[in-house]
């Protein structure tokens, strides 16, 4: 016969065990998600243009005066102006970016965003610019 003070040793600790490897997982994932990418997945098209526009623009002060179509404009100049370099960066790796397809949106754009950043992008503009174009889709951006 077991004695009951073993028992509960045992049992506290496998629930110390188990409360460790829940909050280390916790931890790790929280780590993984990049919460300014999780938080552009969220928006929607016109409001990630004037988020590529914010992280293209070095006059912050000049940028924050325009209207919100002026910006999303500008956000639109800055697509077509960084859209071959990101297809240059981009399409190499696509058949990797399109295997993790079914892995969550957050994932998927932190893999384009950390090509984008490999090439030489700002992160912020990278942030911006992988959601956007993993929101229209890789598979357009590499068609040619």
């Amino acid at each position: 016969m077991i004695p009951p003070q073993a028992i509960h040793s045992i049992g506290r600790a496998v629930v110390q065990l188990a409360g460790w490897g829940v909050g280390r997982l916790t931890v790790t994932a929280a780590e993984r998600i990049d919460p300014e990418i999780f938080r552009l997945s969220k928006l929607n098209e016109p409001a990630l243009l004037i988020e590529i526009a914010r992280a293209d623009t070095p006059d912050v002060a000049a940028f924050n005066k325009l209207d919100d179509i002026t910006k999303t404009q500008q956000g639109d100049a800055s697509v077509h102006r960084w859209l071959p370099k990101a297809r240059a960066l981009i399409c190499p790796h696509r058949f990797t970016i399109l295997a993790i397809v079914d892995s969550p949106e957050v994932k998927v754009i932190s893999t384009v965003a950390t090509c984008l950043t490999t090439g030489g992008m700002a992160v912020p503009l990278a942030n911006a610019l992988g959601t956007w174009l993993v929101k229209r889709g890789i598979q357009s951006l590499c068609r040619n």
